[in-house]
């Protein structure tokens, strides 16, 4: 797993103090227990303050809710904003943390994906007092039941914490398999889900420890950059979920009737020109040419 770089834990935490200055409801500050080492964690040292370098923020009034939109009480206006805040983190993606929010009634849960348990330690404290201490203030503000919880897809276990009592349960087997975006990418570019119109073929390989998108067509007609063609649409969702996940993806997109092929990488630094798949069929060609 490639390591997350000092920039982009920078910028993570950027992001996530910024989205807490956007539309909440203006209360006092509350602190969470981070998810110490205990009995139940795994013997990994959890990075000091000054290296998360995170503070909690002071959650302010949005202007949105007083300019003619329709009524809405407190409560159901921050549960929105909880909500949005989720969608941001799931939206960013030098933030490896995948959030899903939900509300029903006077019970709300929010959880939250991590590749494996050193990355879950790491971004659980960066995330404690800028997502869920704001969270947990709300629902127990409006007397809900609240609880997160942290997920591990590569080891499929889970821990809950509740809001109320303040308190981390332990480390148990998830009921059912739980599949991470880029695993259900790769289960649909397998099974050719992503191109239902037979444009391409899809296929999946690794570059040391960097995910490739190989994209294989029959001709260069059908190779169509448009933006809302199945091709740029898969490439889209496969360098959303690749970034997320691993930090760099590339794509490679390859005609082999023409004996050509063009590698891309997904941050959009740099973009090879169609190169030969097979120096020696480019050189035979070549003497073809040559002999007519």
């Amino acid at each position: 797993m490639k390591q997350t770089s000092l920039f982009v834990d920078m910028k993570s935490l950027l992001i996530l103090w910024l989205v807490w200055l956007l539309p909440l409801f203006g209360c006092s500050q509350t602190t969470l227990p981070l998810s110490s080492p205990s009995k139940y964690d795994s013997p990994t040292e959890i990075r000091t303050s000054n290296q998360l370098n995170s503070q909690s923020v002071e959650l302010q009034t949005t202007s949105s809710f007083q300019k003619g939109l329709v009524p809405r009480t407190p409560e159901i206006a921050t549960i929105e904003s909880v909500d949005r805040h989720c969608q941001m983190i799931n939206d960013e993606i030098t933030l490896p943390v995948n959030c899903h929010f939900s509300h029903q009634g006077k019970h709300s849960e929010l959880v939250l994906y991590f590749g494996h348990f050193d990355n879950s330690h790491y971004y659980m404290a960066v995330l404690s007092p800028n997502l869920i201490a704001p969270y947990c203030y709300i629902v127990n503000r409006y007397q809900q039941k609240g609880s997160v919880i942290a997920v591990l897809y590569d080891t499929q276990i889970q821990r809950h914490y509740s809001c109320r009592d303040k308190q981390w349960g332990r480390w148990e087997s998830l009921k059912e398999e739980q599949l991470s975006p880029f695993v259900q990418f790769t289960l649909a570019c397998t099974n050719n889900e992503t191109a239902p119109f037979k444009v391409f073929t899809c296929a999946m390989d690794w570059f040391q420890d960097i995910p490739v998108l190989v994209l294989s067509f029959t001709s260069m007609n059908d190779v169509d950059q448009r933006p809302d063609t199945p091709m740029n649409k898969t490439i889209k969702r496969f360098c959303h979920v690749g970034l997320k996940h691993y930090g760099e993806a590339l794509y490679l997109m390859e005609v082999p009737s023409f004996n050509l092929a063009k590698v891309t990488h997904c941050n959009g630094q740099s973009s090879s020109e169609w190169f030969p798949i097979d120096d020696e069929k480019e050189a035979e060609a070549d003497r073809e040419k040559r002999v007519i």
